[in-house]
């Protein structure tokens, strides 16, 4: 159990991660989308595999590019429900706020999520989220999987015009382990997360999931991402 976040609120919010996910995706390659047929061959090629072992491989590409998609709005709706903190939707002026901390946030689930040129974006959202609506606040951009600990001002470059925004400490880029922290006053919150994760899949699926924690590449994976 974690203390800034119930199990109810957190099987909920990995039930509908799930339901989501088995929705959008099916037992077959989807085509509506295109397939590149010139990359199919030269994975079979390569792979030394047949078309119906690159079919299989292929679902499951696209039922983890599905996943990822949605592990975004996994961080955003647990963050959400910590106490104080409120999601405010697909669509709302910024992810996340917490009146009484006075602090905004955009939440990205991979520091590269949002391309470099887009960046500028996400800063003028927060600087207008600052002047309109939450003033004195501070705002964060924040990349739940980093590049390696971060807390300092959020200084894109904007491409069009050549020159970065001035730095403004109200406006602020950061890690998702250091948020977390911010968000819950607990400096293993995240990591606490990822280690209570299993047990809360393997009670909603029915499967043996939380044997994952047994397995070495269970802490290697979280260390290597959250450094």
């Amino acid at each position: 159990m974690l203390s800034w976040i119930s199990d109810k609120d957190l099987r909920e919010i990995c039930e509908s991660i799930i339901l989501h996910t088995k929705a959008k995706t099916k037992d077959e390659v989807d085509f509506k989308n295109i397939v590149d047929p010139f990359s199919a061959v030269f994975d079979i090629a390569i792979n030394d595999m047949s078309f119906d072992d690159w079919f299989k491989n292929e679902n499951i590409r696209q039922k983890q590019k599905t996943l990822q998609n949605q592990i975004g709005r996994f961080h955003q709706s647990v963050l959400g429900k910590i106490k104080g903190w409120e999601d405010l939707g697909v669509g709302g002026v910024v992810d996340l706020v917490n009146r009484e901390k006075g602090i905004i946030a955009e939440v990205k689930n991979k520091y590269n999520t949002v391309k470099g040129s887009d960046k500028i974006g996400v800063h003028d959202k927060l600087s207008r989220a600052l002047n309109y609506g939450h003033r004195g606040s501070t705002a964060y951009f924040v990349s739940i999987l980093a590049k390696g600990r971060i807390n300092s001002p959020f200084t894109p470059s904007d491409n069009e015009k050549g020159v970065r925004p001035a730095v403004n400490e109200k406006i602020r880029e950061v890690d998702g382990a250091t948020f977390y922290e911010i968000a819950t006053d607990s400096s293993t919150a995240l990591a606490d997360l990822y280690a209570y994760l299993p047990k809360v899949l393997a009670d909603i699926t029915g499967t043996k999931a939380d044997k994952i924690s047994k397995d070495p590449w269970f802490i290697e994976l979280f260390t290597k991402a959250i450094k």
